[in-house]
């Protein structure tokens, strides 16, 4: 490869960097809070809402007492490492 196309490359990268492009998808859900760590989420194409909580190692991080928990209910990161696994 020559210098001149190389150089022609590397400025074409820093241009296409240089614009944002259109977004392919814009969320329309909605977060709540509840009481306490709990949320509720009303997710786009789920006819029901999507009940957030912590439990267990997750409580204790918070410095909440995992027995004082009423209702353990899984956590946001537990859906995001849900998601990234499928």
């Amino acid at each position: 490869m020559l210098v001149n196309e190389f150089q022609e490359l590397a400025l074409h990268a820093r241009r296409k960097e240089d614009t944002m492009p259109e977004a392919t998808y814009v969320y329309e859900g909605t977060i709540e809070r509840g009481p306490g760590a709990i949320r509720t989420a009303h997710l786009p194409a789920e006819s029901a809402p999507v009940y957030f909580g912590v439990h267990g190692a997750i409580a204790q991080h918070y410095g909440l007492n995992p027995a004082t928990i009423k209702e353990p209910r899984a956590a946001t990161l537990d859906y995001v490492i849900a998601a990234a696994a499928a």
